[in-house]
């Protein structure tokens, strides 16, 4: 950018990862185009503990040609001539699937894939968060097996065995009160 923060090159990727055309934004506010956490790309850049770390990459998000809200880190650096700074340079790096995959795996790590339903690891969690808590408040746990489940599977096939879990979770689910919990023990 220049002095004034406005868009003074762009590479070629620009277009291939916003579908943004570069000649549309040459010349133009960077703030136009990034949002950043902080005030400005300069008192960020000013700040004395990026200068000591000077790719420290800066959290800002932009809207796609497409209309998607994206993430993405910005390192920059001051360009500076004798009379002070005169411009920036810097790269930026699209984290948008990195933070959705990442969202994705934590998911994963606490809900069933098929029914949505919090997994064992979060049942038990959240029954040892509740035996702490207690103080004579009563705790009921419900268990539900689903006799015979095998021979569905064997007879109609595993697609249909899965609809019928996710049907039986969101009929179980539609009974529940606000403080009640629902989780998928196996699968």
């Amino acid at each position: 950018t220049d002095a004034e923060q406005r868009f003074s090159y762009l590479s070629g990727r620009f277009e291939e990862i916003t579908g943004h055309t570069p000649e549309v934004w040459l010349g133009r506010p960077l703030s136009d185009f990034l949002k950043f956490e902080s005030d400005s790309l300069a008192s960020w850049v000013a700040n004395p503990e990026v200068k000591t770390t000077p790719h420290t990459p800066l959290p800002c998000s932009y809207q796609s040609a497409s209309g998607k809200y994206c993430l993405c880190n910005l390192v920059v650096c001051a360009i500076s001539d004798p009379t002070g700074v005169c411009g920036y340079r810097g790269t930026a790096r699209d984290i948008t699937a990195e933070l959705e995959n990442r969202a994705r795996i934590q998911q994963l790590q606490q809900y069933d894939a098929l029914t949505g339903l919090p997994n064992r690891k979060h049942l038990q969690e959240r029954l040892e968060g509740r035996m702490e808590s207690v103080q004579n408040n009563p705790t009921a746990v419900l268990s539900i097996s689903l006799e015979r489940f095998k021979h569905v599977n064997d007879s109609f096939g595993r697609t249909v065995g899965d609809q019928m879990l996710v049907e039986f979770s969101q009929r179980l689910e539609s009974f529940l009160r606000t403080e009640d919990f629902l989780a998928r023990h196996t699968g």
